[in-house]
């Protein structure tokens, strides 16, 4: 090592000395030292977050049908509440099957849980079936339309179509949307298992790919800092069973990679006497999500949510009003919404 190199190095080194970050927590109010929080607009879960997310690799997961696609995109919509971007990689549903969903979740919440005038998403693209709408109907629609473009304005939804979006693509274009609206988006993966792998890969077992594409995602929300929700769907053996880290398809690595990780699961789920099937079909369904790590705060809290299928709306309750009697309609708006 000449000179100049020597010099050089040390200089770069007394950038990485410890003793420099310590002394940023000794000047009052640094910013520089403050996590910015996203919250997800459902207060438990944003007070067991620590406010709400962070940057950093967050998995969400749960069996199919249980509406973990639905709940992270009901989290976007109450984001962008807060000036908050997000991008949706919809490598599985098209933006019009997404936009459907939010459109009968608001016609929910804006009549009050008014089974009369809210429309299911499978009616709203029902051409049969609009036809027969009433005009207070379309009235409904229309002002559930206009509520959800309002609150969608900073949400981008990339559909995969006909060439797999991999994490080097995904990477590619979270980098031009930040240079190109000069903000950090929060990112969306949905899905995990079939997310492309890269060329190197392309007959590796899916474990493998799993947890190469996982390494890369948590490198992506490091590097630009930003928080990146995960989805992954579930092992089959573990629809009757309590959610653990085993419960999470393909990877053994969900557990090392994610900064938290979030289990969406049945309630009641593992206790003697279970019957999935039989909760599966309550309406609302009574569903938990259970954090089971999370970085720098509490593990094993389980968040009580009601699962309103019909309309793809999710309603955080208090643990006193957890339990509600099975086919109940009692509308929203005699409740807290998010």
């Amino acid at each position: 090592m000449d000179d100049k190199d020597k010099q050089e190095f040390i200089a770069c080194n007394m950038e990485k000395r410890f003793s420099s970050f310590i002394g940023m927590y000794g000047i009052r109010n640094n910013p520089a030292v403050y996590k910015t929080h996203y919250p997800t607009g459902f207060a438990k879960l944003d007070e067991t977050l620590g406010g709400g997310l962070t940057s950093g690799l967050h998995c969400l997961g749960a069996i199919s049908s249980l509406g973990k696609s639905t709940l992270a995109l009901q989290m976007a919509e109450n984001m962008v509440s807060e000036n908050i971007h997000c991008i949706i990689f919809s490598l599985e549903m098209k933006a019009m099957d997404l936009a459907a969903k939010a459109v009968s979740r608001q016609t929910y919440i804006g009549t009050q849980g008014d089974l009369n005038l809210a429309k299911t998403s499978d009616t709203l693209r029902n051409e049969m079936a609009a036809a027969l709408f009433s005009d207070e109907e379309w009235e409904t629609i229309e002002r559930a339309s206009a509520a959800v473009e309002q609150k969608s304005q900073y949400i981008s939804v990339v559909e995969c179509g006909s060439d797999p979006y991999n994490v080097d693509r995904i990477g590619k274009y979270v980098q031009d949307y930040i240079q190109a609206f000069g903000v950090k988006p929060v990112v969306v993966v949905d899905y995990l298992q079939i997310l492309d792998p890269p060329r190197t890969l392309k007959s590796a077992p899916d474990k493998q790919i799993a947890d190469y594409n996982l390494k890369r995602l948590k490198v992506l929300s490091d590097y630009f800092s930003l928080p990146v929700i995960l989805i992954s769907s579930f092992n089959r053996e573990n629809y009757d069973a309590e959610v653990t880290f085993k419960s999470f398809k393909d990877s053994g690595n969900i557990e090392y990679s994610c900064d938290t990780v979030m289990g969406l699961q049945l309630t009641g789920v593992g206790k003697e006497g279970f019957d999935a099937e039989t909760a599966k079909a309550r309406y609302p369904r009574e569903v938990e999500l259970k954090i089971l790590k999370q970085r720098y705060g509490p593990v094993n809290a389980k968040i009580p949510f009601r699962f309103y299928t019909k309309f793809n709306y999710f309603e955080e309750v208090s643990r006193k009003s957890a339990s509600v009697p099975p086919n109940s309609t009692q509308p929203a708006g005699k409740r807290r919404v998010y």
